[in-house]
């Protein structure tokens, strides 16, 4: 020590720079496994490693530039404390690494104590070395047969920790945590065995040390590797704070006083405040962002244990949470209640997943009722046009053969089937013309003739083509039309065809003696509009068939066929027509006094009919 308190220059050496910058490197490793760690075993054991491998590098640095033996010397000595304490703290280290520290508890503390000893003999003796070889890149300690024991001592340890880092790499199972620490403790000590082939100066051979160039590849495998695999042991204590820091459900523990205690970060973010907030302070007084929450909270802990109790959160930023609250109580040996441990989950995501799988099921069962209709809806038209088209033709070729059958027949009698076999195909010719029209107009192909239309004229032609029915059936039929009426952009045949359609069901429905009164407006309630209104003193619809009338195939009281004749099509047609002339048409009804079926057409409309897309 009294050589380095005089004035001795240092010769400048290349080799010493390396040796240098990687000490600085690995004790630098060393202090940041300690700190990322938490001063864990592993973690602290590591730093006494890199300690001693920095302590080795760093002093014999110094020694290479030291030109002075004495100073050369007292480095020299300094470095081998390094060297000594290397063997045990790899041996250590290699032991928590591979989980094996219990079994071999006491071997580890013999191997340091046996370090203990070659320190105090190498400060206190000079037995391990007295003297320095110098060599022209600097000196370097000389090492006889005193040494042996200290060489020994290193090697054996060190392959001891080598032997037994392999045989648990053997033993252990594939993608295990503990096969991938003794891969990366395999992979980076035994390039640092490397660092061993320093010891061949210290007996006379002219070898130039490069121990710090393994050293270096230890220190960024080293490095990797912890960076990559946390080594901290996993204790009672450290699970309970990490497994709490970690949870992403809320955790909130209250004493019995119903006073926080603890709460996590996940819970702080649920309800936007801070651990200091609530620590200390009562649910209603810290929750100040939620204190519809707080307040369920302190109920549901005054009433005690509760699982998946759901609660809307409304926040103060104006956002709605749903949560789930679920508490128990914690009691010591005695049965008394220590705590109550709440659990807080946000069920948000997962009920806006209930509510649209709901959704999505009602929807699926619309969609299969709608389904079950087009088949039902099918068979109906299956059923009905094989009805209204067998009959007629039946009544066709019934006629038809009793002509051919009979030729002696009377020309009066002759006549009269012929008469009947012209009404069954116009009959005929009726039904597939208004097939032909739905079709076209529901598949967007109707040919639409667009003109001035006068509607008075118009429905006074349906009457006056319909005046036979109405004499032969014994029904009146009365008008009403204003002195002045505008015209209206439409097909004039296809209104027609409504008007008549409406007429003829006015006419099946109505008794004899009973009145068909029809009267046209023009009205400007919601916009420029003209309506036809057709009412009748008939039989009347039910309430719940008002509307399904007018589908395809459908009539009152859900039978398709009964004492009057038709397939359920005129209704169906007559408003495909209208809607698609831009207007609407509905039915009133009351059983039993009659029906008013109206229609609307708009004033404004001057685009042509258009059928929306299917």
């Amino acid at each position: 020590m009294q050589s380095l308190s005089v004035p001795i220059p240092y010769e400048f050496s290349m080799l010493a720079l390396p040796s240098l910058a990687v000490s600085l490197g690995v004790i630098a490793l060393g202090i940041y496994a300690l700190t990322r760690e938490q001063a864990s075993s592993e973690s602290v054991v590591f730093f006494i490693l890199t300690w001693s491998i920095s302590l080795w590098l760093f002093a014999f640095a110094w020694m290479y530039h030291a030109k002075d033996p004495a100073t050369a010397l007292w480095w020299a000595k300094a470095g081998y404390i390094g060297v000594i304490c290397i063997p045990a703290a790899v041996f250590q280290f290699s032991a928590l690494l591979m989980r094996d520290y219990e079994r071999v508890r006491k071997r580890v503390f013999a191997v340091w104590m046996i370090s203990m000893f070659f320190v105090v003999l190498t400060l206190t003796t000079a037995i391990p070395f007295s003297s320095l070889y110098s060599y022209s890149w600097g000196f370097y300690p000389k090492l006889g047969m005193a040494s042996l024991p200290l060489l020994g001592y290193f090697f054996a340890v060190m392959l001891f920790a080598l032997h037994q880092s392999i045989s648990v790499y053997r033993k252990s199972h594939r993608n295990t945590a503990q096969i991938v620490r003794a891969r990366i403790l395999l992979s980076t000590f035994s390039l640092a065995y490397l660092a061993a082939l320093d010891f061949v100066p210290a007996f006379g051979i002219n070898w130039h040390p490069f121990g710090y160039i393994p050293i270096f590849l230890f220190v960024v495998i080293a490095a990797r590797s912890i960076t990559r695999y946390r080594f901290k042991t996993i204790t009672p204590a450290f699970a309970a704070g990490e497994i709490t820091r970690a949870m992403n459900d809320g955790l909130i523990v209250l004493d019995p006083d119903g006073v926080v205690r603890l709460v996590n970060q996940a819970a702080c973010g649920l309800f936007n405040c801070r651990e200091q907030d609530l620590v200390g302070r009562r649910p209603m007084s810290g929750m100040t962002s939620s204190p519809p929450f707080a307040e369920t909270l302190e109920a549901v802990v005054r009433s005690g244990t509760v699982h998946n109790y759901e609660v809307n959160n409304a926040l103060g930023d104006g956002s709605r949470r749903s949560l789930s609250l679920s508490t128990s109580i914690m009691r010591n040996s005695a049965g008394e209640a220590l705590a109550t441990v709440c659990m807080v989950n946000d069920i948000t995501d997962r009920k806006r997943t209930e509510e649209d799988r709901e959704k999505l099921i009602a929807q699926l069962q619309e969609a299969n009722r709608k389904l079950q209709v087009l088949d039902r809806m099918k068979s109906d038209f299956i059923s009905v046009v094989s009805h209204d088209l067998r009959t007629p033709l039946t009544t066709i070729k019934a006629f038809a053969e009793l002509i051919m059958m009979r030729p002696d027949m009377s020309l009066e009698q002759r006549s009269k089937f012929v008469n009947t076999i012209n009404l069954e195909c116009d009959r005929l010719k009726r039904l597939i013309t208004d097939l032909l029209d739905l079709a076209r107009i529901e598949s967007g192909s109707m040919s639409w003739r667009v003109e001035q239309v006068c509607l008075k004229a118009a429905v006074l032609e349906s009457i006056t083509s319909m005046g036979l029915l109405f004499e032969n059936k014994g029904i009146n039929l009365t008008t009403e039309f204003p002195p002045s009426l505008p015209a209206v952009a439409a097909d004039r045949d296809r209104i027609v065809q409504v008007v008549t359609n409406l007429l003829t069901n006015a006419a099946k429905f109505t008794p004899p003696g009973g009145v068909i009164h029809v009267s046209v407006s023009s009205e400007s309630a919601h916009a420029e509009q003209v309506a036809v209104r057709i009412s009748d003193t008939g039989v009347g619809i039910p309430a719940e068939d008002l509307e399904l009338i007018f589908e395809k195939f459908r009539r009152s009281g859900g039978e398709l066929t009964d004492a009057t004749s038709g397939a359920g099509l005129g209704l169906a047609i007559a408003r495909q027509i209208i809607e698609n002339h831009g207007g609407r048409i509905w039915a009133e009804s009351e059983q039993g006094k009659g029906s008013t079926f109206t229609f609307t057409l708009p004033l404004t409309r001057k685009e042509p009919p258009v059928v929306p897309s299917p």
